[in-house]
C-alpha cells in the first residue's frame, strides 16, 4: 500500500468511526519564508496534516488563542501580505469534523523595518549633539 493510500484510509477511518482507537490526524502550522520576518514581507502559514483532507475541509485559524475572522474560501493557507507588527503572535489552526482537531501553537515574530532606538543609542546621539554644539560655540568665539 502506498503512503497516499495509507493516509486516505487513516482519514476515512477517523471520520467514519471517530473512535479512540483510531489516531487523530496530526495538525501542524508551517510558516514560509520563516517564523521570523520583517514588516512588509509576504508570509504564508500552512495548516499541514498527517492525513490528507478533502478540499472542502473547514479550517479555523487562531491568533493568540482567538479565532481569526473567517476569510472567504478560508483553507489550509493563511496569507499575510504585507505582514505587519500587529500580525505577530502565536498561531494555531484547527479542522472541524465530528470533533475539533487543533494544532500546537507556533509563534510568528515580525521585526520592524525601521528598527527601534534603544535608550543607549538615544543617549549616545544626544551626547554627540551636545559635543558638536559646544565645539561650534567654542570655535565661534
Amino acid at each position: 500500500i502506498t503512503e497516499l493510500v495509507k493516509n486516505v484510509l487513516c482519514l476515512q477511518q477517523y471520520i467514519k468511526h471517530n473512535t479512540a482507537n483510531v489516531p487523530l490526524p496530526e495538525l501542524r502550522v508551517k510558516m514560509s519564508p520563516s517564523a521570523v520576518v520583517t514588516e512588509g514581507q509576504r508570509v504564508t502559514l500552512t495548516c499541514s496534516t498527517s492525513c490528507p483532507l478533502t478540499d472542502n475541509t473547514n479550517y479555523i485559524w487562531y491568533l493568540n488563542s482567538r479565532p481569526l475572522t473567517p476569510r472567504e474560501n478560508q483553507n489550509k493557507h493563511l496569507i499575510l501580505d504585507p505582514v505587519s507588527r500587529e500580525d505577530a503572535g502565536s498561531y494555531s489552526c484547527a479542522v472541524k469534523t465530528n470533533k475539533e482537531i487543533s494544532s500546537a501553537p507556533k509563534t510568528l515574530t515580525v521585526q520592524s523595518i525601521t528598527g527601534t532606538w534603544t535608550p543607549a543609542a538615544a543617549g549616545v546621539s544626544a551626547a554627540l549633539l551636545v559635543l558638536i554644539l559646544l565645539t561650534v560655540c567654542w570655535c565661534v568665539r
